[in-house]
């Protein structure tokens, strides 16, 4: 038997390397995970057990504000009512959907 050469690639585009970027056409995404308004205290504290306020909820929107992103996933957010308060504090629209609890 005969020994085969590399195989030529077919139909793989080559890659394009942009260098520079129009930002008026890019969307910024921006995840976080705001631990129930909690803020960073009691790292290892169980979310149940962590109080939120509206002083944490209002540094969260400025933290989010200074990234100033077009898009922004949130998780661990208590209720509606904290998706709320940082959607009208940001003047933001925004949809809420909650897994709900077991047991």
């Amino acid at each position: 038997m005969g020994t085969m050469g590399p195989m030529e690639p077919h139909n793989i585009r080559k890659i394009e390397y942009v260098r520079e970027v129009d930002e008026s056409r890019c969307l910024k995404f921006m995840t976080y995970n705001i631990r129930v308004g909690a803020g960073i205290e009691n790292p290892f504290t169980s979310i149940r057990n962590l109080p939120s306020s509206r002083e944490k909820l209002e540094r969260i929107a400025l933290a989010i504000k200074s990234v100033d992103p077009d898009v922004i996933a949130l998780q661990e957010v208590r209720g509606i009512h904290q998706a709320t308060f940082l959607a009208k504090t940001l003047n933001l629209n925004y949809a809420y959907s909650s897994h709900g609890r077991r047991g």
